[in-house]
């Protein structure tokens, strides 16, 4: 203690303000948007009726940092990209992702995470800011501040991006969003994710006549 008091005020300054930029750089949120694709021009796609259904499971790291802002599956989640595109003359799609199942060749069961569980386990935590409460009350606060701020920002970001039950209209702009998943049973890092199945159940609405409901499935 003898020797922070000899420290001049204006080096005990110094190192309190770098140490906080440090703190709050650290908890900053920055992610770029999806690129905009058809689900028309993807290879790997599932099509009927004029309905069309593509996805992509991403396993490069620096992508997943550039459009997540984190690794989600550092923390246990799996993104899978969703793209839908509606070809037909007047038809509707209803897509109900409550309904969606993920599962691995070796059988290996995946469950749908919400956007809410999505962002509370992807937000970054103040624990580390803690001390300077009780030395530095000021700097802490800023700390603080700036962790609040960068949830804000992924919390907005992954409402944006996390897809929800909707209908692909006729004629409509290509639909391109995220759903996360988690094994039910195991650690991701224990999963084998070379090979997956994920499956949407989609209801299609005719103007005249019955419609159907259907199994649209991709394999990867």
């Amino acid at each position: 203690m003898q020797t922070f008091r000899r420290l001049p005020v204006w080096l005990v300054l110094f190192l309190t303000v770098s140490t906080v930029s440090t703190l709050v750089s650290c908890a900053s949120y920055e992610a770029q948007p999806f690129k905009a694709r058809a689900a028309s021009s993807m290879i790997n796609r599932f099509e009927k009726a004029g309905f069309v259904f593509a996805a992509n499971l991403e396993d490069d790291d620096e992508y997943l940092a550039i459009h997540y802002g984190r690794n989600p599956k550092d923390f246990g989640l799996l993104p899978i990209e969703i793209f839908l595109e509606n070809r037909s003359e007047g038809d509707n799609f209803e897509v109900r992702f409550d309904r969606t199942e993920y599962s691995l060749a070796d059988g290996t069961k995946f469950e749908m995470v919400s956007v809410r569980e999505v962002v509370e386990t992807l937000s970054f935590s103040g624990w580390r800011s803690t001390p300077w409460w009780f030395f530095l009350i000021f700097p802490g606060a800023i700390s603080l501040g700036g962790i609040s701020e960068a949830n804000d920002n992924l919390a907005k970001d992954y409402s944006e991006k996390v897809m929800e039950d909707l209908n692909v209209a006729p004629r409509a702009a290509p639909v391109h969003g995220v759903l996360f998943f988690r094994p039910v049973d195991k650690d991701i890092e224990d999963c084998d994710l070379d090979e997956g199945t994920l499956t949407l159940q989609v209801t299609r609405r005719v103007s005249e006549g019955q419609g159907e409901t259907f199994s649209a499935q991709i394999n990867f």
